[in-house]
């Protein structure tokens, strides 16, 4: 799993800040064979990523960063990353639209420098972690709460209701608290929502949700086929991308 952050940060140093984040995401030397760490900078944001393979692109006046898995790439635009698929869907599709076109698990942010907009977005079921929090000076986000503690301004002060409620759940509990963290500044971007970061103002709202499907009314056997080939193109999507 490789690991994200970044900052809008008008008027300020983002490519430094950003360099500093990624100093807490994963201790130096990077821990696994492989790994490297990047920083892009574009107008007011800096982005960092950290992992085996750098997913950070740019293209015009936007940047993007992308932690995660990308199943249907046969079905995306054809591109050296998937950082830059999402610029491509992006341009395209707008962010909204370009999550709706992508199966996978990923955490991904992207800057507009031309409309001065921050977009962050998490997968479906939430398989990749995403915080923001704000600072003295802008907003930041990343896969680690960490990073995120050492932007200006953010106290480390414990959210106790989070890690009371942490706690007390039972370990197989799936997001018992979805938009929280462990510290009361820092916010989690819930599974399947989408964040819009602009004029100093976090706009948060849903992209997908599970819809509701009518009764089933065929036979086990008809159940069990649709279950079947669904398993199997589930399963052949992924292994495509492993």
């Amino acid at each position: 799993m490789s690991r994200i952050a970044g900052v809008m940060n008008p008027g300020g140093r983002p490519a430094g800040l950003a360099r500093e984040m990624s100093s807490a995401l994963a201790p130096f030397p990077l821990p696994f064979p492989g790994w490297t760490a990047e920083v892009e900078c574009e107008g007011e944001a800096a982005f960092a990523h950290v992992g085996a393979e750098n997913d950070i692109a740019r293209l015009g006046r936007c940047l993007a960063v992308v932690d995660g898995t990308f199943c249907n790439v046969a079905e995306l635009p054809q591109a050296r990353s998937n950082a830059l698929r999402l610029l491509l869907l992006h341009e395209r599709h707008g962010f909204e639209g370009a999550l709706a076109k992508i199966c996978g698990e990923f955490a991904a942010a992207l800057y507009d420098e031309a409309t001065g907009t921050l977009w962050l977005g998490r997968d479906r079921v939430g398989a990749r972690p995403c915080y923001y929090a704000r600072f003295s000076g802008g907003v930041g986000f990343a896969s680690r709460p960490a990073a995120l503690l050492g932007l200006p301004g953010v106290p480390q002060q414990i959210d106790r209701r989070f890690a009371s409620l942490f706690a007390a759940s039972h370990y197989r509990t799936f997001d018992t608290a979805p938009n929280g963290s462990p510290y009361a500044a820092i916010a989690q971007l819930p599974a399947g929502h989408l964040a819009r970061i602009h004029n100093g103002e976090i706009t948060v709202r849903r992209w997908w949700t599970l819809p509701d499907a009518p009764d089933w009314t065929g036979s086990e056997d008809e159940w069990a086929e649709q279950y079947r080939s669904l398993l199997f193109t589930a399963v052949h999507e992924r292994l495509r991308q492993a």
